[in-house]
Order: structure tokens, then C-alpha cells, then sequence
């Protein structure tokens, strides 16, 4: 479901480009909302993934990982992507424009929601704190009052840096063999 929700978002921002004469200026809007769209499959399928898949495996009951993780976790990640689309949307519509309420609040908050929703799942397989997720969800909600007083092209840039950042370190961590989404403390990828 959730790569469809995904799929979907990317489809819609595409045919919002194609309502709006194709300037350079929106096509960089839309190459920017791309780039969010690549953070958030970057943050579920290089690390999510695995995990997920990891937990299962060591679970002595597989539906403690299934209920909280693939139905509870998967629904507010489906949520938050579909919230940012609609918040890249404007973004498409009028880049140099800046956002409004509501489009801010689904752009940053939707990123925020994603992020968060990372964190409860981390916490319901691991029992502990993925610092790095919930960190970038408390990030993006400190940028989000910046939107009324910037382009939204320029919001689009700082949720893309804030995703870049996390996924970044979190492979960094991964290729060291410290502390990430796969594994329990004291064990090795």
C-alpha cells in the first residue's frame, strides 16, 4: 500500500505540473518535490525495509511486529505522504509564492508525521529511541513557520535538506556498524 501511496503522490504532482505553462522556475518546483518524494522512499525502502523484515524474523510472536508496525505504522505513513503531495501541490502550482496555512501544515507536518511515525515503529520493535528520525520530525516542525515569510519553492528545499540529512547519517551509521534501524544494541548488521 505504501508504495502505491507514493506512486499516486508522484503521479499527481505531475499532472499538477502539467495544468501550469512549464516554465524552468516549475520545472525545478517539480524536480524539488521529486526530490522530497525520493527522501521519503529513501527513509522507508533502504532502512524501513530491512528492518521490518529483521524484526519478523526475530520475533517469538510475529503479530507483536505486524499489528503496531505494518497496520498501525502504515497507516499514518500512507497518511503523511498523501498530506505532503497535496502540500507539494502548491508548490507546483506557484513556486515563488508562499505557502499558505494549510499547504505549509501538510507539507511540514505531513514530514513530520512521516518521520514520527518512524520513531513509534522503531520503539515498538526495538524498545528504544531512533534520536535521528524523531529529531528530524522535531526539525521539520521548527521549520514549518518559516513558510509564510519564504518561497515555497525555498520550503520544498529545507524538508528536502532535513530528509537528506537523516537518511545520510543513517546510512553512515549503517556502513560503520553503530547504532541504526537493523540491529539491537551489541549486535552486527
Amino acid at each position: 500500500m505504501f508504495i502505491i501511496a507514493l506512486g499516486e503522490s508522484i503521479i499527481a504532482l505531475g499532472v499538477a505540473a502539467t495544468a501550469h505553462p512549464l516554465t524552468p522556475l516549475r520545472l525545478a518546483a517539480v524536480a524539488a518535490t521529486y526530490g522530497v518524494a525520493f527522501g521519503l522512499w529513501w527513509a522507508y525502502f533502504h532502512f524501513a525495509v530491512r528492518a521490518i523484515r529483521r524484526a519478523l524474523e526475530r520475533a517469538k510472536v510475529r503479530t507483536e511486529v505486524m499489528r503496531p508496525v505494518l497496520t498501525y505504522g502504515h497507516i499514518f505513513l500512507i497518511g503523511s505522504v498523501v498530506a505532503v503531495a497535496v502540500g507539494l501541490s502548491d508548490v507546483v502550482a506557484a513556486p515563488m509564492a508562499r505557502l499558505g496555512v494549510d499547504a505549509a501544515i501538510l507539507l511540514f507536518g505531513g514530514t513530520a508525521l512521516y518521520l514520527a511515525t518512524f520513531g513509534y515503529t522503531y520503539w515498538r520493535r526495538y524498545r528504544r529511541i531512533s534520536y535521528a528520525r524523531l529529531g528530524g520530525a522535531a526539525a521539520t516542525l521548527l521549520l514549518l513557520p518559516t513558510a509564510p515569510v519564504q518561497p515555497a519553492l525555498s520550503s520544498v528545499l529545507m524538508v528536502i535538506l532535513v530528509l537528506m540529512v537523516i537518511n545520510a547519517a543513517e546510512a553512515r551509521w549503517t556502513r560503520r556498524g553503530g547504532l541504526h534501524l537493523e540491529t539491537r544494541r551489541g549486535e552486527r548488521p
